[in-house]
């Protein structure tokens, strides 16, 4: 690797550190009120692109992490970096009243190394949840005809950081683990504006959770023809993260700690994920996933919502034609997909689910590098019982590079 390149690399990866503790993906949903905020699935990279599709997709030039046990999938003496960013606009309504916002950050930063022919390495900084709304209100004066106003927001999220192993088990079999450090602060506030001491004030309730989590992942593969078959399994356990709660109340600059009598952990549910997938050659693939978590356990200590084992589907292809040869950027991939998901989320007893559509091109660089672009149609939640619905458009850029040990591999 050259070193500028492996320099800008390192900028980039410590900027990101620093500058975004708590990664996200914002939506600027109301829903990211509830629970540990807005769940952000495990799909970056080409995944994306693919509906979020991966659980029997191997790495290669770009990092899988939805199964662990992809790792081995990287090119022998080989090791990929990769980082992305997204866009997002987003659009919400409840009928009468709609809103628009948007965004653009980071989002993620991966690496898989090819230690062996039966051992591969991957470590990196997701994003898991995020928490990012705003909403205002009036209120009276008890006693008083005075009405002043109300402001209630929530920021933060949780991340992981994560080392993951993958190894060959018997030819066409590989077993994965994932490690992750789960670290992040929700922090949800009420704000009071007015004209007197009474009404100007501050409640904050601060969240900060860490715990450690493990995740598992199989894969089989079988050729026959020129299709290579592959089935892929992950599983993961659940958690009680630890969560340290802080009450706070500011008035005329005087900041006070409050008691709070239940205080309610932070769980990571037990979740499952079948796929399958067919591949041709380096031309075409083609995916199908489904995961469920086991939601219903977790006790978020309210009653504004009930919480439900979520499932999600998703399907996904790349289509990759031999044009190596051309110019100027050579083989171009094509990628489609799309998902549907039940959220862990039941608010006045009603669901609120989601979908979305993705289309995207991988594009190749030199040195082996790729630059990916990703353009996702998604909705969420509902217009009944008065609740909101939202409609956004994101894209995403994510950068993978992709270097050889040894220049007889290249």
């Amino acid at each position: 690797m050259k070193n500028k390149q492996a320099t800008a690399i390192i900028i980039l990866f410590w900027l990101l550190i620093i500058t975004n503790r708590s990664l996200a993906q914002v939506k600027n949903s109301i829903y990211s009120m509830y629970g540990i905020g807005q769940v952000i699935e495990n799909n970056y990279g080409i995944n994306r692109a693919m509906g979020g599709t991966g659980i029997a997709f191997q790495s290669g030039n770009s990092i899988n992490t939805l199964n662990p046990a992809s790792y081995l999938g990287v090119s022998p003496n080989s090791f990929t970096i990769e980082t992305g960013i997204y866009g997002i606009y987003n659009r919400a309504s409840d009928g009468n009243i709609t809103q628009t916002n948007g965004d653009i950050n980071i989002s993620y930063f991966l690496a898989d190394l090819y230690i062996n022919k039966w051992w591969a390495i991957s470590f990196g900084i997701l994003p898991v949840s995020s928490v990012d709304y705003q909403i205002n209100s009036s209120d009276q004066v008890n006693g008083e005809l005075t009405t002043y106003e109300k402001t209630y927001t929530g920021s933060g999220g949780i991340s992981q950081g994560y080392i993951g192993q993958s190894f060959k088990l018997l030819k066409g079999l590989t077993l994965g683990i994932n490690t992750a450090y789960y670290i992040g602060d929700l922090i949800q506030t009420e704000t009071g504006g007015g004209d007197n001491s009474y009404t100007e004030y501050e409640l904050e309730n601060k969240k900060n959770i860490n715990g450690l989590h493990f995740n598992y992942g199989l894969q089989y593969s079988m050729e026959k023809t020129d299709w290579l078959y592959t089935l892929g399994l992950i599983y993961g356990s659940n958690k009680t993260l630890n969560t340290v709660n802080d009450l706070s109340f500011t008035n005329t600059d005087t900041t006070i700690s409050l008691e709070q009598n239940d205080q309610a952990n932070i769980q990571i549910p037990r979740n499952f994920g079948l796929g399958i997938s067919m591949k041709k050659g380096n031309d075409f693939r083609i995916g199908l996933d489904y995961q469920w978590k086991n939601w219903a356990q977790s006790n978020f200590n309210t009653s504004n919502f009930v919480t439900k084992n979520s499932n999600r589907l998703s399907v996904g292809m790349e289509y990759s034609p031999n044009t190596r040869e051309s110019k100027p950027f050579g083989q171009i991939s094509y990628r489609l997909g799309a998902n549907y998901q039940n959220s862990y989320l039941a608010v006045n007893n009603v669901r609120i689910n989601s979908f979305g559509v993705n289309c995207g091109i991988g594009i190749p660089m030199k040195r082996n590098n790729s630059l990916n672009f990703t353009i996702e149609y998604g909705e969420e939640g509902t217009l009944k019982k008065g609740l909101i619905k939202y409609s956004y458009w994101a894209f995403y850029l994510h950068f993978s590079l992709h270097e050889f040990w040894s220049s007889q591999n290249r």
